[in-house]
């Protein structure tokens, strides 16, 4: 895939790179919990040093008429970050939505 980055402070960057995905999910107990987790990844295959990845993995919990609960850990990794972020960061979140 062609990646095209543009940035407010820097020079803006394009650059072909490997892109992946991977989704999973799986009820357990007999539809009362479902793990699920998933990731996708960038990795710039000019600049091998580039590489970002994020990723999720949780359990949901189905309630009643189609509303759900979740808790969910997020983790996002960026290889190629400024000099002044992290390369890392990870969230842990508690949700509530609707399945349709």
């Amino acid at each position: 895939m062609r990646v095209r980055e543009d940035f407010d402070t820097q020079s803006d960057n394009n650059y072909w790179a490997a892109y992946w995905e991977v989704g999973f999910d799986k009820y357990l107990f007999a539809d009362i919990m479902q793990f699920y987790h998933r990731h996708w990844g960038i990795w710039n295959v000019e600049e091998t040093d580039d590489l970002v990845m994020d990723s999720w993995t949780g359990l949901r919990f189905p309630l009643q008429a189609g509303f759900v609960v979740s808790t969910e850990l997020r983790a996002e990794y960026d290889r190629g970050a400024a000099k002044d972020r992290a390369k890392h960061d990870t969230t842990y979140r508690l949700k509530l939505g609707y399945e349709w």
